[in-house]
């Protein structure tokens, strides 16, 4: 569990807290919220002869339901993740200044891009072919001659025109 700071040093929002809570806030946050009962105990909620559990339970209810408990909460561990920031920089550093780090080049990448030195180019290019079904049949048919290739594999059933000659039947040619 960390120091515990002088009331100089307490935000608002801590210093709204009885000094029990305050405990309870940084053994919370220490052990990241997964010991509730043990935060309270810690914080001297099961002081005293004659302490249940049942009533040490009760007691950590209230406290994690509390908005101003929770608050103080919230608040300590943004302010602990605001400290973290130096670490996590210089973890990239080192990464960055190792070069057989596997992830060297994405860490200088990050640092460059944090600086605000890395411009992203995007580039979106649109092709639009307005041409009939008919022109793009004849198309393929060209190309699969240029190439030697059979224009009939390549379109299947699109390439076939059917250009016949008919006779009309007449129903009084029918034999019955």
């Amino acid at each position: 569990m960390s120091k515990t700071p002088s009331e100089d040093d307490l935000s608002p929002t801590m210093k709204a807290l009885t000094e029990r809570q305050r405990a309870f806030v940084d053994h919370y946050v220490e052990t990241g919220g997964m010991k509730p009962l043990a935060s309270a105990k810690a914080a001297g909620y099961a002081e005293g002869e004659g302490t249940s559990s049942s009533a040490l339970a009760v007691a950590t209810h209230r406290l994690v339901h509390n908005t101003r408990v929770m608050a103080a909460v919230k608040e300590e561990a943004d302010r602990r993740l605001r400290m973290g920031v130096v670490l996590g920089a210089s973890i990239v550093m080192q990464i960055a200044a190792d070069p057989m780090h596997k992830d060297q080049y994405k860490a200088a990448v990050r640092l460059l891009d944090h600086a605000g030195l890395l411009i992203e180019h995007k580039q979106v290019i649109e092709v639009t072919h307005n041409i009939s079904e008919k022109e793009k049949i004849e198309e393929v048919k060209l190309l699969a001659q240029q190439l030697g290739l059979d224009p009939m594999k390549l379109l299947g059933h699109a390439g076939v025109v059917t250009d016949a000659e008919f006779v009309p039947v007449v129903k009084d040619t029918w034999e019955d």
